[in-house]
């Protein structure tokens, strides 16, 4: 027997709070969880990156402490580079716990992993009365288990999961669907306590959610679309209160939105339009979205990056096939509209969701499996639906069980394999050299993979294998900074010092703010002793970035070898005051101090700092011996004193 439900905010009179569903509900809550661990298990021994997690974690000074100084930087627009201080919060709380241990990193990050897991079964549960046919309790949970299942397992979200600097990807992940939930515990509260209590929960929720990952900002779209797709029942209405009610979400989704892209226009993550306009940009946005379901339903082979080719006219085979292709999809979702509300508010949450990484905005990075990362719970749901219409199913020519085993066997045969292919998939993040030979291997052709894996080798001193990779790649990609950069660092230790030379200045005039071809280049110029010109590339560089402590820090490394004691006191002070919670500023203070301004009190004062912050890391036994000489040093000074100024008795 159906029930009617008079407004899609009254509380569903369901069974959901029976001992027998909550009893399930347990259950797949801590089915999820011991799945998520056991399919992620092989990737707590993987180490870090040099894909971000050198910057991003082990440089990174805004981890290095929790004290509330620290904090109100991590929290201010435009200190950590790109805007995600939850993400950088988080990464600290791990540094304080783990020191640089990749194992606790990983543990959090599964952990959050876990929690999203938890909040797309329990959103979905509570999704479904409101926008499916279907009113029965178990009918909606076992959707709800279908689909929670398959997004734990989905190996397109390796890259989120298993790769430390992705941590954003999982905030997001968990705090985007608990503020859905919320919002969603909100309409379908009778009072107007709880009503206010939840809608509340749910804006923090949103503002958690765009501070681990600003892409959030697209959450309204989908508050909207849900609000859309029950009024088109008659179970809703669209007030006055309801639009105040949304009013703080939307101001709030605004104003990120703005701070996004100005962080990214900062930081060269916005490129110019491909193909030079923006008309031609818009042929990539259809062909993004088909590589994106692409990810989702056909890829076995899984890279950190893939390969882009703009479509060249709108009347090209790539350009007409990904709209008709598009066209087609949302045609399904119009067509699901009337009679399965719910596939059609799937399909849009995925066309919703990758918005902001669609290139309507050109971004350097065009594809990538985390961007797949919240788009895919909109396939997860479909593939829930499907199979849990087919369980029930019946054909009088068959047992009743039929259908039920054919579900549960070809659920348990996608669930398998996504859950092999996220296992292997993990494997491939061990470390940088297994992650960037895959990705060459796989896209042999793309600039990103070949200096990935240049890197490595340039690490172990094979230079001329990586010398090979880099040309390569400089060869497809003449735009590519990075890659000049590091062949300029390849060419220098191979010797080829003009060459290396016209690299750094090649990739300067593409970038004119790239940091590290500014210190290759006055490296290069210190090498050739001419200590005026490297100045003047550290200065340069100051001129437009007078925060950076790390340049500060070798700007005094430079007047300490030409002998200006002053200035360079003057430099590593700086480094200390714009990165207080780094220990090598404060290292070089103390030499300074101990080596050639003889004042053996401050030496020790700035070293002892230094091993204060350097505790637990290699570099804390070289700072504690130094303390150690300049100890047994002042103790010799002291007693040749002594024994010249004899007390008397």
């Amino acid at each position: 027997m159906t029930r009617r439900v008079d407004n899609a905010a009254a509380e569903p009179q369901r069974g959901g709070f029976s001992g027998k569903i909550f009893r399930a509900q347990t259950l797949i809550v801590g089915g999820l969880c011991v799945i998520v661990l056991l399919i992620y298990l092989n990737s707590f021994s993987n180490d870090f990156t040099n894909w971000d997690d050198d910057n991003g974690i082990l440089k990174n000074p805004y981890i290095r402490s929790l004290e509330w100084e620290n904090l109100t930087k991590v929290f201010t627009p435009g200190t950590g580079g790109a805007y995600q201080p939850l993400r950088t919060l988080s990464l600290a709380v791990d540094h304080h716990f783990w020191r640089l241990d990749p194992f606790g990193y990983h543990l959090t990050n599964v952990f959050f992993y876990i929690l999203t897991c938890i909040m797309v079964f329990l959103t979905t549960e509570r999704l479904l009365p409101s926008l499916r046919e279907e009113r029965d309790d178990r009918s909606n949970l076992r959707v709800a288990l279908f689909a929670s299942l398959l997004f734990a397992v989905h190996p397109v979200h390796v890259e989120a999961v298993t790769w430390l600097s992705a941590r954003k990807e999982v905030l997001l992940g968990f705090f985007f669907f608990l503020s859905l939930y919320l919002y969603l515990r909100a309409k379908g509260s009778g009072r107007l306590d709880h009503k206010i209590l939840y809608y509340s929960l749910a804006f923090f929720g949103f503002l958690a959610a765009a501070l681990s990952k600003p892409t959030a900002v697209v959450l309204p779209l989908v508050f909207l679309l849900f609000e859309f797709c029950v009024r088109a029942r008659g179970e809703g209405s669209l007030s006055l209160k309801k639009v105040l009610l949304y009013l703080p979400f939307i101001i709030l989704s605004l104003y990120l939105g703005t701070l996004l892209i100005d962080v990214m226009r900062q930081m060269g993550g916005i490129k110019a339009y491909s193909g030079g306009t923006f008309f031609s940009n818009l042929l990539l946005v259809p062909y993004i979205y088909i590589r994106n379901i692409k990810l989702l339903t056909f890829t076995i082979n899984y890279a950190a990056v893939y390969t882009v080719h703009l479509p060249q006219t709108v009347w090209s085979a790539k350009a007409v096939l990904s709209l008709l292709g598009n066209i087609a999809i949302l045609g399904c979702a119009v067509l699901a509209f009337k009679k399965a509300k719910i596939l059609s508010f799937a399909i849009l949450w995925f066309y919703i969701i990758l918005l902001p990484v669609s290139n309507i905005i050109p971004i350097s990075t065009k594809l990538a499996d985390r961007y797949a990362f919240l788009p895919s719970y909109g396939w997860c749901l479909v593939l829930g639906i499907a199979f849990e219409r087919l369980y029930r199913f019946r054909l009088s020519s068959t047992t009743p069980q039929f259908f039920k085993v054919l579900s549960v066997s070809g659920l348990s045969l996608m669930v398998l394999g996504y859950g092999y292919m996220t296992v292997y998939q993990n494997r491939i993040w061990k470390n940088t050299y297994t992650l960037w030979a895959d990705a060459v291997a796989k896209q042999p052709d793309n600039h990103i993979a070949l200096c990935g894996l240049a890197v490595v080798f340039n690490r172990a001193e094979e230079y001329e294998a990586a010398r090979k990779l880099l040309e390569r790649a400089v060869s497809n990609a003449p735009y590519d900074y990075k890659s000049l950069n590091n062949l300029g660092i390849t060419y220098f230790h191979l010797g080829h010092r003009d060459k290396a030379f016209r690299a750094y200045q090649k990739a300067l005039s593409l970038d004119p703010y790239m940091r590290e071809a500014h210190v290759n280049l006055a490296l290069l110029y210190i090498k050739r002793e001419q200590y005026g010109a490297a100045e003047s590339v550290y200065l340069h560089f100051l001129q437009r970035r007078d925060k950076d402590a790390n340049m500060h820090y070798l700007l005094g490394e430079l007047y300490r070898r030409m002998g200006r004691f002053a200035d360079a006191k003057s430099r590593y002070e700086m480094a200390v005051a714009l990165a207080p919670n780094v220990s090598t500023p404060y290292e070089a203070l103390g030499r300074l101090y101990m080596d050639h301004l003889k004042d053996s009190e401050k030496a020790l004062l700035y070293l002892r700092r230094a091993l204060e912050i350097a505790k637990g890391s290699k570099r804390a036994e070289e700072i504690k011996a130094l303390i150690d000489r300049l100890r047994a040093v002042s103790a010799s000074v002291r007693q040749e004193a002594d024994e010249k100024n004899p007390r008397e008795r």
